[in-house]
């Protein structure tokens, strides 16, 4: 059962199916009636970490990104930042109990920054790339106002940001 979200090229048929690239759908479209509400953001947070392993299949990161970033919820947040910070972590360790896969920074720092912006905060999605031992290592989180979020501080410096800034 789809979800016409009224604009053509625009329409999600299933939580992790995009049916156009050519217009940027409103992947949360579906979720926002649950994001003033703690439960229903913990909620929509386990449903974006579940729909993603479908969607990073079907495009590269900074087209995910852009169909993630949806400021749709801009002006007046939804929800106190610390508390959509709290609802995260809480639906993070729903998600490890029920065994949510591919549990890795990517997946966590993705579902953390759409919730983020849909809610309506002024977050930044960011993948730090080092040298660890013989190999190289990366790491993906969110940041908000320059520190990260729900993360130990990188070990490297950022190499990606996404929105990008006038200082990248």
């Amino acid at each position: 059962m789809g979800h016409d979200v009224g604009l053509p090229a625009r329409r999600l048929v299933a939580p992790g199916d995009l049916v156009s690239d050519q217009v940027r759908p409103a992947v949360l479209a579906w979720l926002r009636p649950l994001l003033r509400t703690r439960l229903g953001r913990r909620g929509a947070y386990l449903a974006v970490r579940a729909a993603l392993r479908g969607w990073f299949d079907r495009m590269p990161l900074d087209r995910l990104l852009e169909h993630l970033d949806d400021r749709g919820a801009a002006g007046a947040p939804l929800a106190p930042f610390d508390e959509v910070v709290e609802d995260i972590a809480r639906a993070e360790t729903m998600a490890r109990r029920l065994r949510l896969r591919p549990e890795s920074c990517l997946y966590r720092a993705l579902a953390r920054f759409a919730l983020l912006r849909a809610t309506g905060h002024d977050v930044r999605f960011a993948i730090a790339i080092g040298r660890s031992a013989p190999e190289v290592a990366a790491h993906a989180g969110v940041e908000h106002e320059g520190r990260p979020l729900l993360e130990p501080p990188p070990r490297w410096a950022a190499t990606f940001r996404w929105p990008r800034s006038e200082r990248d």
